[in-house]
């Protein structure tokens, strides 16, 4: 699996320069009874593709992440970033996982999701 993840972030970060600009969009992520803030950005045709989810590093979902989701989706990606500190700064990680699952069911909602080609990546602490 995680062949696969570093094998699908090489290809969307060597592919960045053959993507469209793309601007995503605050989104929230229901989890545990809670709306999680969270960011989304999807190339703009209806096919279903890849995706991706994205877990920030401790410092939260800055700017630079949306950034980086915007450009994952212009090079072909379903991206979503998933602010996992929306309430407390150190959350478990059943907290932590049962976001992810939800995040995979908000994506599977999606048309434009193949939900046999999803990844997971996160930084710092969203990594761990």
């Amino acid at each position: 699996m995680l062949t696969k993840m570093l094998t699908l972030s090489a290809l969307a970060l060597s592919s960045l320069a053959l993507g469209q600009a793309v601007k995503g969009a605050d989104l929230d992520v229901t989890s545990g009874g809670k709306a999680y803030k969270s960011y989304l950005a999807a190339p703009a045709s209806a096919t279903p593709k890849a995706a991706v989810i994205l877990l920030h590093s401790f410092n939260g979902l800055e700017q630079g992440y949306k950034d980086l989701v915007d450009e994952m989706a212009g090079a072909g990606y379903v991206t979503l970033a998933l602010g996992w500190q929306t309430f407390e700064k150190q959350p478990s990680d059943d907290v932590v996982r049962a976001l992810v699952e939800d995040g995979l069911k908000t994506l599977a909602a999606r048309k434009d999701v193949n939900m046999n080609a999803v990844g997971l990546t996160g930084f710092c602490a969203g990594g761990r």
